[in-house]
Order: structure tokens, then C-alpha cells, then sequence
């Protein structure tokens, strides 16, 4: 697994070294883990918008074969201070069927966009990426975003589950900025508005929830994350989760974030995100760096703006 840590100075310079990381990083080279640049084309500015560049990537996943189609471009409207960096997936891309300067068009069974937020000042960026999967998070002022796209872990073997594509961010409004308070701001471990999306076996994406829902979409009560989206199912996890803390030692508890849904056979367990984790937060605060027992490395952020007891979680560093 490779890790990069530093400051960018806009959502495009943030772009350009996500690009430069998964393409160029040494580690990701040396097990033959890098991504491969597909697509990279700038649009000019508009009225409204300023220019945007989008680049398609293909990650080679775990075995080298998977072809994991991940895309990421620029929205920016200086009007608004909105700098966002905006992600999708999908299960097949060629820059041959690209038209009008869209990128999406040259996906097929393309998702939704989620958006990674950024700034025009200087802020600072982690990235943790591996064949499988990319992991973003950007700290802007005391506001962590976080986005994760690639593969999940299913919990079948690949013959049941071939392409386990998760696209998640920070929001799903492409015009919302860091400094929102809503429940349309969020993170990968905790999303409320269509900021989680999860392509099923049947080929199909499915919006996943934490804590809360969007109303307006078929199933949404249904499908979750845990533990936090666990609270709107069982009476008393969230005074458990506030109520615990670290243990003897300063060893603290990791909870995999695992993608679940209700259905009448009773709970349907789908699988859990790659190398992210729930950890209570009392006595930690983002950019905290932790280890587990067995000698693994994490790095600690928190849910958005949110910094309650349930709002961090870990990212794997080694």
C-alpha cells in the first residue's frame, strides 16, 4: 500500500498530484500496482465555470487483471469559492467514446459524481492507494473531506462478486462548499445525501447511508454502513459507540466499516471498505497517527466538520 502526504494549492494542483501519485509513486510501481492514465483532457472556461480538467484512470487491481475505471475532474466557480475535485466509476471506459468533452460519456454503467472538497488556499492532502483502491482526504482550515474509489472487500469470493465498485465522497452537490453544515456535507463512514454509491452483482448502483437517509430513494432505509448507520436500526449503539474510549495501554478499538442491507431473509452482509476503519473518538482529534497491536499504522480524521465521539475514523497507512 502506498501513502503520500502533503499541501496543495488548488483543487487542479490536487488533481495533478493525485495523477502524478498513481502513475509515478515508486511503491505502487514496485509491485506492479500503478495506475494507468486513460483519459486527460481540459475543458475550457465557460460563463460560470472556470476551466475543468478530467483524467480516467484504470487500476489493475489485486491480481493485475481486475481493470477497476475510476475518473476525477474539476469543478470550479469562483463566484461562490466552490473548488471542488469530483469523482465517478463505472465498469468499462474508452476515450474513444468520449463526446462533447464529457468524460462520463465514454463510461459504460457509469455512477453518480461525489465530490472531494478543496480550496484555493494552500491545504493539506493524504492519499493511500493500492491496485484495488485510491483514498483521498483533503483538510481544509478544521474541515476534512474524504473520498474512496475502487473495490471494496466482499465478503464472497470474486466468481460471486467480480467487481465490487465503491464511489464515495464528501457530498453529492457539485456546487456545495467545505464550509457547509448540512447533512449534504458528510464522509465515506458516515454519508446522508447520495455521497455513497456501490455497484451491486446485478450491475445496478445503490445509494449507502449512515446515521441518516435520503428520503426520496427506493431502499434507501434499508441499506447502511456500519456502526454508524446501525444506530437507526438498534436501540442503544450510539450511547455504546459514544461511551467507549481506549483501553489500558492507549489501545484503541477498530471497527471495519461494513456495507450492509436489510432485506426479509434478514440482514445481508455485502462487505467493508479497504483499509478504513471507525474508531472511537474521545482523546483524538484528526491527523492523530496510531498503531495497532500487530504493527499496523493508521492515520485518524474526522467526519466532515462533525467532532463528536462518533465522528472519526482511521485510515491504513501500513
Amino acid at each position: 500500500m502506498a501513502h503520500e502526504t502533503g499541501t496543495a494549492s488548488s483543487e487542479t494542483d490536487l488533481l495533478q498530484k493525485l495523477d502524478a501519485f498513481l502513475t509515478g509513486n515508486a511503491q505502487l510501481r514496485a509491485t506492479g500496482e500503478q495506475w494507468q492514465r486513460l483519459y486527460d483532457h481540459t475543458t475550457p472556461a465557460g460563463d460560470t465555470e472556470e476551466a475543468s480538467r478530467a483524467i480516467v484512470w484504470q487500476a489493475p487491481g489485486a491480481s493485475g487483471g481486475d481493470r477497476i475505471y475510476i475518473g476525477a475532474y474539476t469543478q470550479s466557480v469562483s463566484v461562490s469559492s466552490t473548488y471542488n475535485l469530483c469523482f465517478c466509476g463505472g465498469s468499462m471506459f474508452s476515450a474513444a467514446g468520449v463526446m462533447y468533452d464529457d468524460m462520463h460519456s465514454g463510461f459504460i454503467n457509469f455512477s453518480q459524481d461525489v465530490v472531494l472538497f478543496a480550496d484555493r488556499r494552500n491545504f493539506h492532502y493524504w492519499f493511500f492507494a493500492s491496485g484495488r483502491r485510491v483514498i483521498v482526504v483533503t483538510g481544509v482550515n478544521t474541515i476534512y473531506s474524504s473520498a474512496y474509489c475502487g473495490f471494496m472487500l466482499p465478503v464472497v469470493n470474486p466468481q460471486e462478486y467480480p467487481y465490487p465498485l465503491v464511489i464515495a465522497g464528501s457530498a453529492s452537490d457539485k456546487a456545495l462548499r467545505y464550509s457547509d453544515t448540512t447533512d449534504a456535507h458528510s464522509s465515506i463512514v458516515d454519508p446522508r445525501k447520495k455521497n455513497f454509491w456501490l455497484l451491486y452483482p446485478d450491475q445496478g448502483w445503490r445509494d449507502i447511508y449512515g446515521r441518516t437517509y435520503s428520503y426520496g430513494s427506493v431502499g434507501a432505509d434499508s441499506r447502511y454502513l456500519t456502526p454508524n448507520g446501525a444506530m437507526r436500526y438498534q436501540s442503544g449503539i450510539l450511547n455504546t459507540l459514544t461511551a467507549l474510549q481506549s483501553s489500558p495501554g492507549d489501545h484503541y478499538p477498530l471497527f471495519p466499516v461494513e456495507i450492509r442491507s436489510l432485506e426479509d431473509s434478514g440482514v445481508n452482509f455485502l462487505g467493508a471498505l479497504d483499509g478504513v476503519f471507525w474508531l472511537p473518538g474521545v482523546g483524538r482529534s484528526s491527523e492523530d497517527t496510531i498503531s495497532s497491536a500487530d504493527g499496523h499504522q493508521y492515520v485518524v480524521f474526522q467526519n466532515g466538520f462533525r467532532i463528536t465521539p462518533c465522528d472519526y475514523f482511521a485510515v491504513e497507512v501500513s
